[in-house]
C-alpha cells in the first residue's frame, strides 16, 4: 500500500519560510574602486544612449536588469529596459557592465 503525506498549512508555512531565508542576501559593501566604476558606466550610458547591464541589490535578492540610462540625481537614474522607466537608487547599484 502507497504511502499518502499530509501537509499541514502550517509546515507548508514553515517550510516556504526557511526557503525565502535561504535566498536573502545582505547588501553587499562596495569599495571606492567599484564606485568609481559604477559612476563611469552610468555616466557613459547616458551620454552615448548605449545599453548597460546593472547588477541591482531589491528586496534581499541580487537582480540584472539591461537598458539605458535616462537621467543620473544624487539619489538614483531613471533607468529604461524594455519593460519601462523605474528609478533606482544608487546604493542599490552594485555593478554596472
Amino acid at each position: 500500500m502507497g504511502k499518502s503525506r499530509i501537509l499541514l498549512p502550517e509546515h507548508r508555512t514553515a517550510i516556504l519560510h526557511r526557503q525565502q531565508e535561504a535566498k536573502r542576501r545582505p547588501r553587499p559593501e562596495l569599495d571606492e574602486h567599484q564606485l568609481e566604476k559604477i559612476q563611469h558606466i552610468l555616466r557613459s550610458s547616458l551620454s552615448q544612449k548605449e545599453d548597460i547591464i546593472i547588477r541591482v541589490y531589491k528586496d534581499t535578492c541580487i537582480l540584472d536588469q539591461k537598458g539605458k540610462v535616462i537621467k543620473i540625481s544624487n539619489y538614483g537614474i531613471l533607468f529604461q529596459t524594455v519593460q519601462g522607466e523605474d528609478w533606482i537608487n544608487i546604493e542599490d547599484i552594485l555593478d554596472a557592465d
